[in-house]
């Protein structure tokens, strides 16, 4: 039940982003918006479909540069130091796309070298999350070979073996299993519990409330509301709101809470 522990926002802060704005064109998909994730936190960012999540979440992955403002990963800015920010996150977008030449095992070991895993250390860090999510069968094959869930289930084996200071998802359970969606709620609880910081974009409401510390919501491209469960619900005076409650009135309304 959100919030899984009623503390102020950690420090440090692990993602501080101020005052974004992408536009394309004449439009902006994301305008002025700000928030921070700080260390041991697992922050939801929510809103319905062309609110600016995926938008939101590209931007912080720096796979598009901000019209405006600036998103700094412990403390490194994500443009002026790619390699730094880089280093201290990993981005799991919601359609994962591993290298196809690769087997699965061959991904899993380029991406644990790309981020400094001594190669001593590798096979034991990842085989928690391939027993987990149930890949012994699909290391030896051709990551082109496997299907939408497998490689969403790779992906999420690589971004847990680097231990990232902000782990990035996008949707993180299209494409999962029971079993394996049950396993990675696990796992993320345990990496939020290690000191690490999770950055999670989703319209699954049951989800945030039950793994997020926070939500930030956008809509129509705008910050609309951030906190707690228990403060929204302040806010909007209702103490017996849900989130899906509170989400559907402050996304149909528009306004800043």
């Amino acid at each position: 039940m959100l919030p899984r522990k009623p503390t102020p926002i950690p420090n440090p802060l692990v993602l501080r982003v101020v005052s974004v704005t992408k536009q394309y064109g004449g439009k902006k998909a994301v305008h002025n918006v700000s928030f921070e994730v700080g260390a041991g936190e697992i922050v939801g960012l929510l809103g319905p479909n062309g609110a600016g999540k995926t938008t939101m979440m590209n931007l912080i992955a720096g796979l598009v540069r901000p019209t405006a403002g600036t998103i700094e990963i412990e403390g490194h800015d994500v443009f002026r130091e790619p390699i730094q920010a880089k280093q201290a996150r990993f981005f799991v977008p919601d359609t994962p796309a591993p290298f196809s030449g690769m087997t699965g095992a061959e991904y899993l070991h380029f991406v644990a070298a790309a981020y400094g895993i001594p190669a001593g250390e590798r096979d034991s860090r990842m085989a928690p999350y391939v027993r987990g999510f149930h890949l012994e069968d699909h290391l030896d094959k051709k990551v082109s070979a496997c299907s939408h869930g497998t490689k969403q289930k790779l992906v999420l084996t690589a971004a847990f073996l680097v231990r990232p200071r902000l782990l990035m998802l996008d949707e993180p359970l299209i494409g999962l299993d029971t079993p394996a969606a049950v396993f990675l709620k696990d796992a993320l609880k345990a990496h939020a519990a290690k000191g690490g910081s999770v950055l999670m974009s989703t319209h699954l409401m049951f989800l945030a409330e039950e793994l997020c510390d926070r939500v930030v919501i956008l809509s129509r491209g705008r910050r609309v509301a951030a906190g707690t469960l228990a403060s929204l619900r302040a806010r909007a005076g209702d103490e017996q709101a849900t989130l899906e409650e509170l989400f559907l009135e402050l996304t149909r309304n528009g306004t800043e809470v």
